[in-house]
Parts: C-alpha cells; sequence; structure tokens
C-alpha cells in the first residue's frame, strides 16, 4: 500500500483523473494507493498552478524532504522547469531498492489534455519505469508523443515489473529468464 497526499487547487475532474489513473496502477501492479495527511504520505503530489513555485514557496515543508539542502531544491527546481513541462522525484531504500517515497508536480495552468498526460506520465514513472525512451513508439514515456493514456505497451511494462517472481535490485542476468516468462505468458 502507498500513502499518498495530493497538494494544489484541483478540480473535480483532474481528482477523479488521479483517482482513475491511481486504480489503474493497482489494476496493473497489484499495489493499492490509500489517501493520507501530507506528514504520513510515501507520495506527495503537488497538482496546481505555477506547480513549480508552490512547490518551493507554498508546500516546501513537505518537498524538501526529497533534497539534501534548500539551495539544491531550488536549483534543481528551477532546472527541470526549464527543462520539463511536470516532474517526479524518486526515493528508493538504498538497501532493499524499494520506492520509500515519491513526489510529483503537475501545473494545472496548462492544456487540460496536457495535465492528464502528466498526471499518467509522472504518476505511473514513480512506479519504477523513470526513462522516457524516444525507441518506444506508443508510450506514455516517450514525451515526443504526447500519449495521454497508457498503451497495451506500458501495461505490459508494469505488469512485468510487479510481477512476484521479480524482487527489487535484481541483476539483468538474474531477472532476464523471469522477464521472458512472463512476456511469454502475457502474449499468449
Amino acid at each position: 500500500m502507498v500513502t499518498c497526499a495530493v497538494l494544489g487547487d484541483t478540480t473535480d475532474r483532474q481528482d477523479r483523473e488521479i483517482s482513475d489513473h491511481l486504480a489503474d496502477l493497482t489494476r496493473l501492479t497489484g499495489i493499492g494507493f490509500v489517501e493520507v495527511d501530507p506528514e504520513n504520505a510515501k507520495l506527495i503530489a503537488i497538482v496546481t498552478s505555477d506547480a513549480f513555485e508552490r512547490a518551493v514557496d507554498i508546500h516546501a515543508e513537505h518537498y524538501r524532504r526529497f533534497f539534501d539542502s534548500d539551495e539544491a531544491m531550488v536549483e534543481e527546481t528551477v532546472v527541470m522547469h526549464e527543462l520539463a513541462l511536470c516532474y517526479a522525484i524518486i526515493e528508493t531504500d538504498p538497501v532493499t531498492r524499494v520506492l520509500s517515497g515519491a513526489m510529483v508536480l503537475i501545473p494545472t495552468q496548462i492544456d487540460r489534455f496536457m495535465v492528464r498526460s502528466c498526471i499518467v506520465e509522472e504518476f505511473t514513472q514513480i512506479m519504477g519505469p523513470v526513462n522516457d525512451p524516444d525507441e518506444i513508439k506508443q508510450s506514455i514515456f516517450n514525451d515526443r508523443r504526447g500519449n495521454l493514456l497508457l498503451s497495451d505497451h506500458d501495461e505490459m511494462i508494469l505488469r512485468i515489473l510487479y510481477d512476484e517472481r521479480l524482487k527489487p535490485g535484481m541483476t539483468w542476468d538474474d531477472a532476464e529468464p523471469y522477464v521472458r516468462e512472463i512476456l511469454a505468458e502475457l502474449r499468449s
């Protein structure tokens, strides 16, 4: 179970989109989400107009924990604001490599379809598949395509990643036989 808190001034539509996508992630991964207060949340989502600025100003007490210092927090936020429409940070346990915390920033002053795309991409990426490869054509992970929903390929990635045969920290050599087995089962 992942504890989460959504901060900001979301609309009813945005709340539904977040809730629906978290339900999709639960269906695909077996990991549930429960809303709690921000102090007890592993996942903090700042979904508001000017999310990058508000993360540093208004929501800093919850955002700060993802950085070594206030200076690092401001520096990285400024850089990411210039590079990305929306943004996510994940923390993993250094020993187990299990997700220990995540932060999602989604500005709401942008086009509503882009807000939806950000919700799907960033909330999905905190579940593990964090890269944005251009090679995967039909994918929420391909920033050049702007998919609004998870593709069949995206769903397959999540199902493989959360299959009980795979364990955090496995090397590719250890995981590959299982991945091939899982893939064959999913394709049949």
